[in-house]
């Protein structure tokens, strides 16, 4: 039988709940659950950017937000807030000596001057350092034990050590979260296993088979200083941990309902409702910053197919969005105040607390337009 892995609809994070250990709730609230009052109504303005750039990470830095692309000559553009305008572009990609392949910009738990970059196929982290005309290399390390790709979803603690998932598609009780010592050996300090259920689906057209891999329930993940927050979307918990210096993972207080991995596999995902979504997309010190996205069903007229080898495979549902929010929480998971985004496409949100900015763009454009909203908590 052919056998062809397809992923879909997978939110890469983290979690820890070790399988078999109940998960008590602590503190108030529950999972993002609660009330909030009125929403504020938020318009943007749109700014056009001159650079025809795919993001596939953007930081916020004291006044700059830097974003790494992979289909560019250079890899990462530097823009200065609120307006962006573009200050300079730096590091090259290609094949050549000191040339970069598929690198990204790894998350951070702290701002400062100093980015990460990964470069998973040459198996190396670069420690870069901005400067007023650019971005430059200021340590490579080399990652002898490197067996995992660090991608956008990974975050540097303090320099010292990485947190990671690491997915099985096939097996989710071999999906754990990872802190990794940032050495070349990348020894692994902690690891705690993943509330996720995976679905496996055998598949016959008549011409061939394959099976197909769907994760429920992937958690989602902000580390601002030495506290991380992990937020499942599907069974509405959220977990709060200190992360030691000797980067362990210590549980700290959690909301939502009591669960185990054990309970968690045997749920069923497959008929939650999915024309709205709460998804975690920052932190800072005070808050935690969620979008919720309602959707609806469109006709879909389109004669292409897609999922089997053939094409011959039901093709996904078609949605649209009608709504979009930025709900804003306390580390309590105390609703503090909710916003209403005129620009329902643009789904992909950037907090600029310190300049009273709301960031957002909307991905089938290529990031052509950054929509910017005047916001204050």
């Amino acid at each position: 039988m052919k056998m062809k892995k397809t992923v879909k609809s997978i939110a890469v994070a983290i979690a820890a709940v070790v399988s078999g250990v109940v998960v008590s709730c602590s503190g108030g609230g529950g999972g993002a659950a609660g009330d909030f009052a009125e929403a504020e109504d938020l318009r943007a303005d749109s700014i056009a950017i001159n650079e025809i750039i795919q993001p596939n990470n953007i930081l916020l830095r004291d006044g700059y937000a830097v974003i790494s692309s992979p289909k560019n000559e250079k890899v990462l553009f530097r823009y200065s807030l609120p307006g962006w305008e573009i200050t300079d572009t730096s590091l090259t990609r290609g094949e050549g000596p000191g040339d970069l392949n598929d690198a990204v910009l790894l998350k951070q738990n702290r701002k400062d001057d100093t980015l990460w970059i990964s470069e998973p196929n040459k198996r190396m982290l670069l420690k870069a350092v901005m400067n007023p005309g650019g971005i430059s290399v200021e340590e490579e390390i080399r990652l002898q034990g490197y067996d995992l790709w660090l991608w956008n979803s990974a975050f540097v603690v303090d320099g010292k050590s990485i947190v990671n998932i690491k997915l099985d598609f096939w097996d989710t009780e071999k999906t754990k979260v990872y802190s990794y010592d940032m050495t070349d050996s990348m020894a692994v300090r902690d690891s705690v296993l993943c509330l996720t259920r995976a679905y496996i689906e055998k598949h016959d057209d008549g011409k061939s088979k394959w099976a197909s891999a769907t994760i429920s329930n992937s958690p989602e993940i902000q580390i601002v200083g030495d506290r991380m927050a992990i937020w499942y979307p599907d069974t509405r918990n959220t977990m709060i941990y200190r992360i030691g210096a000797d980067g362990r993972f210590v549980l700290e207080k959690t909301f939502g309902e009591p669960l185990t991995y054990e309970q968690v596999k045997n749920m069923d995902f497959k008929n939650i409702k999915r024309d709205e979504a709460e998804n975690f997309v920052s932190a800072d010190e005070d808050y935690l910053y969620f979008k919720y996205v309602k959707t609806k069903k469109v006709e879909d007229n389109t004669e292409d197919n897609a999922g089997g080898t053939s094409g011959n495979a039901p093709k996904p549902e078609k949605r649209e969005n009608v709504a979009l929010e930025l709900r804003v929480y306390d580390w309590d998971m105390n609703p503090v105040k909710k916003f209403t985004l005129d620009k329902v496409n643009g789904t992909s949100l950037f907090i600029d607390r310190a300049n009273g900015k709301v960031y957002s763009y909307d991905r089938s454009l290529d990031f052509e337009y950054v929509y910017v909203y005047d916001f204050k908590i």
